[in-house]
């Protein structure tokens, strides 16, 4: 039987998080996790997250015989594909270590679920207690975080889930889901009617009723016959064919609240509806500005610990290959508000002629009037 998983934060008192024997515990509730895998948003934007990180691999720049090392630690040890891993899980459970075996030219993710205790003394991480009576020391391991950091003592030590801040959305979701799909499956089944004799005994009714119960329907109704004489009982369906309420727009919401929790919008995440374009650029330029400071806040942080730690080269510079550009609607919008600027210029030039004050252009399309710029065209 699996080690049972809850999701809350630490609930003993606040000196347990300092105290290195007992270490600071976390949980992962069945209740989350059953939640998270029956949303078909949660799974999906956690891999793009991972993947748009990693998509456009970096370059390397420095030395050449520094350079050609760091790239065979990362072609050797698999970097890529391990962090794709890692960072995955980071996500999801807050943090995610890994174990190098230089010696076999190997690295291993640790699952987070694995960790029993994270080892706190004086407010530093010292140790990992691993579930199977293995401790390792902090410097054992190479953790990559989510960003989403909170104090040492209030959980920051795990880092904050993904799953913390969508709680309440993917539970209500679920609830909504689950009493539509019912509500449409009540309507469109017939409810079962079955009368018994008035003249029954009650043990005799008690067992028809057991036993007519028992068959495979949502709902069935019982009685006895009032005032009918005979043994004959009486059989039939009722169908309700009720309205069901459209919470189509609620599912949105919640969804839009959703995605945004895992950092993507939703129009990213299932793509933009007919009609609705409105904002999608804008979303998509925001969401990769985000991509783009994990890269250099997370993700290359952890790259160059392994790095050191395999080889100890340090002197190198990491160079990400752009994660947006922009679209030919984009550049053409550009481009005209460049040439009414500049055709705004040259009629402010003439008139300024026409006054008797001679001005002119600068190379950066700046108005001059002798040795002064009076006017500062938009970069």
């Amino acid at each position: 039987m699996g080690a049972k998983l809850t999701f809350h934060r630490n609930k003993t008192k606040e000196n347990t998080y300092l105290n290195a024997k007992n270490g600071v515990k976390r949980w992962l509730t069945n209740e989350l996790i059953e939640a998270m895998l029956s949303n078909p948003l949660v799974i999906p934007a956690i891999d793009k997250r991972a993947r748009d990180s990693l998509d456009n691999w970096f370059t390397l720049l420095g030395n050449e015989k520094v350079v050609k090392r760091v790239k065979k630690v990362i072609k050797e040890y698999h970097i890529k594909a391990l962090i794709y891993n890692a960072y995955r899980l980071s996500l999801i459970y807050g943090l995610c270590p890994v174990k190098v075996d230089i010696s076999e030219k190997k690295m291993y993710v640790i699952h987070p679920a694995l960790i029993k205790r994270i080892l706190i003394e004086d407010g530093v991480v010292v140790g990992y207690d691993i579930k199977g009576d293995r401790v390792y020391n902090a410097n054992e391991l190479i953790v990559i975080r989510n960003p989403h950091l909170l104090p040492i003592g209030a959980g920051g030590e795990w880092g904050l889930s993904v799953l913390e801040l969508i709680y309440d959305e993917l539970k209500f979701l679920s609830y909504i889901k689950w009493g539509t799909s019912n509500a449409i499956h009540r309507s469109g089944a017939p409810i079962p009617i079955a009368l018994a004799p008035n003249s029954m005994s009650d043990d005799e009714y008690r067992k028809f009723q057991r036993n007519f119960v028992n068959l495979d329907a949502l709902t069935s109704i019982t009685g006895k016959q009032s005032g009918v004489e005979g043994d004959d009982f009486y059989f039939s369906t009722l169908f309700t064919g009720s309205d069901i309420k459209d919470h189509t727009e609620t599912i949105k919401i919640f969804e839009s609240e959703i995605a945004t929790g895992l950092g993507i919008s939703r129009t990213l995440l299932l793509g933009v509806e007919a009609g609705k374009v409105s904002g999608s650029e804008e979303n998509k330029k925001n969401y990769y500005s985000d991509i783009s400071s994990t890269q250099t806040l997370v993700i290359e942080p952890f790259i160059r610990a392994i790095v050191e730690y395999i080889c100890g080269e340090t002197d190198y510079e990491i160079l990400w290959k752009p994660l947006y550009e922009r679209t030919q609607k984009e550049i053409a919008e550009a481009e005209k508000i460049e040439s009414e600027a500049l055709l705004n210029r040259i009629e402010a030039i003439k008139e300024l002629k026409d006054l008797g004050i001679e001005a002119t252009l600068d190379k950066n399309g700046r108005i001059v009037i002798g040795e002064d710029v009076v006017d500062v065209a938009e970069e």
